[in-house]
Order: C-alpha cells, then structure tokens, then sequence
C-alpha cells in the first residue's frame, strides 16, 4: 500500500472532496500518485509522475506547479 492510499483510506478527511475522484484514479492507475503534505491547515496535495504532458491533459482544470 502507498501512502496516497493510506491517506485515501484512512484519512480522507485531509482530502479535500474535490480530489477524492482524481485521487482514485491516480491509485487505479499508473500515471499519476498524490499525497497530502504539510499540517496544521497550511498542507498541499503533492503529485507524483514520470509523464507530467499526460498528467497535464488527466487533470485539466487544476492548477499544477512542475518543479
């Protein structure tokens, strides 16, 4: 099990709803995987990925940072 699946299944309250259908789709698949960072409120969602052009066209619409 990752750790975006422990998140998903043990702590979907720290993902926000919005993710939660993408974030499934990234644990079902092999492009892309998330994991919440951060605490006390001030955390991220952080997407991993070899392909981030593929990436970009899954999640249209979502505000993604390269770095």
């Amino acid at each position: 099990m990752c750790i975006g699946e422990f998140q998903l299944n043990y702590l979907e309250k720290l993902i926000p709803p919005a993710f939660r259908r993408v974030w499934q789709e990234g644990l079902s698949g092999d492009l892309f995987k998330f994991k919440v960072c951060g605490a006390g409120g001030g955390g991220f969602i952080l997407g991993v990925t070899r392909d981030f052009e593929n990436m970009e066209i899954a999640l249209s619409g979502s505000k993604l940072f390269k770095v």
